[in-house]
């Protein structure tokens, strides 16, 4: 926080005020140091809740009276007394010529104070200065001494200066330099919003969020996660003010915690949660206010906390029947009318807590109301009220839902393993009064949640039929169905569905699991009719479809014409059935955003997905967006971080994995191992193939050819073309021609062709994709000038500096004059000390950036004389430093 704009004069003394946790005593900190920096001395004085403390160097000290700021009794009534004990003070600040700072002035006494007062016009006379600190509100004890303020500010011999709380940007920013981060937006509101800027607050719940696993780095970008509120902490910074009223205040601060939002009735209700008198009530909140933990005023004249994060941790350190209690106060007070509060979902929460103390049928009734209208914005609340409704429930049809919706909750919030035992309970015990399609949907919920755990073993016993979920035969062939889909097996999932065909098609059975999942694996072994009759008419879509489920039906084609980069038709159905792309998965929004070309947004979406809590459940859309993130690292000269992304999400052994396999021969190629990426390409194709999945393999046949062709092997890009061929042969998708166009164009370098290839190109609309067909084309000479341009540009505009390194060098082969000799050599040196940073020696660079060792040589050598760096390690570490943007 930065000092206050106080005078350097040195004649004038100042007041700075400001409430707990501002940073008073860090002002007066950077003072001391200002002065000492300017061959100046300080005495400091000390209130604490043990008496004064004066502090100094032994220098100064050994020039000061031990007895010269101690309380003179009787000096509040008499001007005169504090006038004639403050000449001494003023006489051994101006012979030494001593700055006196003063801090904590609200825990000393009045008769210090008058002093002090006293001593103000005599320092001002001498060209003294003190500087003094004052939490605010202000004690009783100070408020006579409001007017002495303003008539010494009047008289001009003392400013005052308010500490104000951090704005956004300036909390931001904060965050940034503690956490070497950039700080995402949700992080800051939540930090703001719970410590409305008090810098000490702001510090401490940044600790307790990180310390907790709140607070998630990725790319040098900082995320909230998921995860629980911290523990108590009674003797954390925020609550020391609390700790210092005594043990007889603390249960009326936990309990003013809870109770402090229902307004003007707060001394009643803290009254009857304590059984206490109101007197003795409002005394408590007196003294709560006078600490500064807690505030009154307002349109209602009612009580809040002014750092909100205080309410926070006082409330965690509530007993549990201390909890119950208070909040069964509330509740009354609430169904009474006796009380309001302005949030709607605080009685909701109270309910919870209150459970069977109050009356069930109400509580359970207002529970499940609020839950549903609550239950898609936020999982992580409704958790706790579906879990009272099913606790509270009468009869076993009610608890079956409370449960079930509990489930959903816990899957939507990331926490499966309790999904997991949660639907399998449900099922085991109230199976029977659970509707058909509820049962469906349970059981695939709770196979996504075993897929996102990782417990392939649990999904193979399903798969298998060695391990029979509750549930009629329908629902248990749709379920493995669903297990093999989610292994990645899509063929014997195909198979599986039309031998039961009968079953989960069968009169009274819920098909709409059965018939998304064989519309899917038919489009994945190449049989796209179904999924394109779909399409075309809504109207065929599963007969069993709700609002919610037509939702998920939209959503899951979308995520196919996504697969197959057909981004136009994806808009025109969202726009057909009303979805924006908030509505879509966190994986889609991704691979939406990098199709379109807006990386920047493409890459916070991905990182918010690699954190961690944004993901809900088995993605069918993971590998696309991975993919597409690798190739964005790829682009930008990130070979390295591409690499290690690359293989931690094939070590996962995702359905889709084979579309990884494209990025990670790039990445190959890039470094010069052809030979590994050529095998990893096949193999992906050969993998995909077995398990029945042939969309995304053309990305792969597309790589085989490339390589080919710089090998000048034209054989191997010829097969290559015709696997392509036999694909589009199947599935018929504007990819596929373009990528057959490509290949036909690199083998056969007919003009036509490659006028074709381009016309489909510009004809889809993908920013990237177009810049890497020009590219393509371009390391064959088989485009022009204007094309290279138009290839640079959108490089460029995407931020790929390797792609552009090398279109650069494909116009210097055409003759091309590269403009902006400034910016070019700045992206070199940029891209050079990126692949330096990642610890590329020069020859693998050379490689990189396809030039000669000695090119490189020549590079660093120039790079090293004008950024004055010694070696590698420097440069290394100074690309690091350069990556934290804060």
């Amino acid at each position: 926080m930065p000092v206050p704009d106080l005078p350097d004069d040195g004649t004038r003394s100042a007041l700075v005020h400001g409430p707990p946790g501002i940073g008073r005593t860090a002002v007066l900190d950077r003072l001391a140091a200002r002065v000492g920096e300017q061959g100046g001395d300080v005495l400091r004085l000390r209130y604490t809740p043990d008496g004064p403390v004066i502090d100094g160097s032994t220098a100064v000290l050994a020039r000061v009276p031990p007895t010269l700021l101690h309380p003179v009794d009787g000096a509040r009534h008499s001007p005169a007394l504090a006038a004639r004990m403050a000449a001494p003070i003023a006489m051994v600040l101006d012979r030494h010529r001593l700055t006196l700072l003063v801090d904590d002035l609200h825990r000393s006494d009045p008769d210090s104070v008058a002093v002090l007062a006293a001593l103000v016009p005599s320092l001002a006379e001498a060209g003294v200065r003190a500087v003094f600190t004052v939490q605010t509100p202000v004690p009783g004890f100070l408020r006579p001494f409001v007017a002495v303020v303003r008539a010494l500010r009047r008289d001009g011999v003392l400013d005052s200066h308010r500490l104000r709380p951090l704005d956004r940007a300036q909390t931001a920013r904060l965050l940034a330099e503690q956490l070497r981060s950039r700080p995402a937006p949700e992080l800051v509101d939540l930090v703001l919003e719970r410590t409305r800027g008090v810098p000490e607050a702001v510090l401490d719940l940044l600790g307790s969020l990180s310390a907790g696993g709140r607070v998630v780095i990725s790319d040098r970008h900082a995320y909230l996660g998921p995860g629980p509120e911290p523990g108590p902490r009674p003797d954390g910074p925020l609550l020391r003010p609390v700790r210092r009223l005594g043990p007889a205040m603390w249960p009326v601060a936990t309990a003013v915690a809870l109770l402090a939002p229902l307004g003007p009735a707060l001394p009643r209700l803290l009254a009857a949660s304590l059984d206490i008198d109101v007197d003795e009530a409002r005394e408590h909140l007196a003294e709560l206010v006078d600490a500064g933990v807690l505030h009154r005023g307002g349109a209602d004249d009612g009580w809040r906390f002014p750092v909100p994060q205080v309410a926070v941790e006082l409330a965690a350190c509530l007993r549990p029947y201390e909890r119950r209690w208070v909040a069964v106060t509330a509740v009354v007070a609430l169904w009474t009318g006796v009380a309001h509060a302005e949030d709607p979902d605080y009685l909701t929460d109270r309910i919870a807590e209150a459970g069977a103390l109050l009356d069930t049928d109400r509580a359970r009734s207002e529970l499940v109301q609020r839950a549903t209208i609550r239950a898609a914005d936020d999982p992580h609340r409704t958790k706790a009220w579906w879990l009272t409704a099913a606790d509270l429930s009468p009869d076993r049809a009610d608890e079956a839902m409370a449960r079930w919706m509990y489930a959903t909750s816990c899957y939507r919030t990331g926490d499966y393993a309790t999904a997991v035992t949660t639907i399998e309970s449900v099922l085991d015990e109230l199976g029977d009064v659970l509707p058909e399609h509820w049962v469906v949907d349970a059981g695939a919920t709770m196979l996504g949640s075993m897929r996102s755990l990782g417990d392939l073993d649990g999904l193979r016993a399903v798969a298998h039929g060695r391990r029979e979920l509750p549930g009629d035969v329908a629902a248990r062939s749709s379920w493995r169905a669903l297990a093999l889909f989610m292994l990645g097996r899509w063929r014997d999932a195909l198979e599986l569905l039309d031998d039961t065909r009968w079953a989960w098609r069968g009169p009274g059975a819920t098909s709409y699991l059965g018939d998304t999942l064989s519309m899917m694996a038919e489009l994945g072994a190449g049989r796209p009719g179904t999924f394109e009759t779909l399409l075309a008419d809504p109207g065929l879509w599963p007969a069993d479809n709700s609002a919610r489920r037509r939702l998920a039906f939209t959503q899951g084609l979308v995520t196919l014409l996504l697969l197959l980069s057909d981004v136009g038709r994806a808009r025109r159905l969202m726009a057909d059935e009303g979805l924006t792309p908030e509505m879509l998965s966190l994986s889609d929004r991704a691979s939406l955003a990098f199709l379109e070309g807006r990386t920047t947004e493409a890459k916070d979406l991905a990182r918010r997905y690699r954190v961690g809590g944004f993901v809900v459940g088995h993605d069918a859309g993971l590998e696309l967006m991975q993919q597409h993130h690798a190739f964005l690292l790829l682009a930008r000269g990130e070979i390295t971080r591409a690499r290690e992304f690359l293989d931690e999400a094939i070590a996962a052994k995702s359905s889709l994995r084979h579309l990884l396999a494209a990025p990670r021969a790039v990445a190959d190629v890039a470094v010069g191992d052809l030979d590994e990426a050529v095998d990893r390409l096949q193999g992906s194709v050969a993998d995909a193939e077995e398990r029945g999945i042939l969309i995304g393999t053309d990305a792969s046949h597309l790589q085989i050819a490339r390589i080919a062709m710089a090998r000048g092997d034209l054989d191997g890009a010829r097969r290559a073309g015709r696997a392509l061929e036999r694909l589009h042969d199947v599935l018929g998708t504007s990819r596929t021609e373009l990528y057959l166009l490509l290949v036909r164009s690199l083998v056969d370098r007919h003009p036509a062709t490659v006028e074709s290839c381009l016309r489909v190109a510009r004809e889809r609309g993908l920013p990237l994709e177009l810049a890497t067909i020009i590219g393509i084309l371009g390391e064959q000479d088989l485009v022009g000038p204007d094309d290279l341009w138009e290839c640079y540009d959108l490089f460029g505009d995407l931020g790929a500096l390797l792609c552009r390194n090398w279109v650069r060098g494909q116009m210097t082969r055409a003759g091309v004059t590269v403009p902006g000799r400034t910016t070019v050599v700045a992206e070199n040196e940029r891209l050079l000390g990126l692949l330096v940073g990642q610890g590329f020696g020069n020859r693998t660079i050379a490689t990189i950036l396809q030039v000669s060792e000695k090119s490189v040589e020549g590079r660093l050598g120039r790079m090293f004389a004008r950024a004055g760096y010694r070696s590698r390690t420097e440069l290394m570490t100074a690309m690091q430093d350069r990556g934290f943007t804060g």
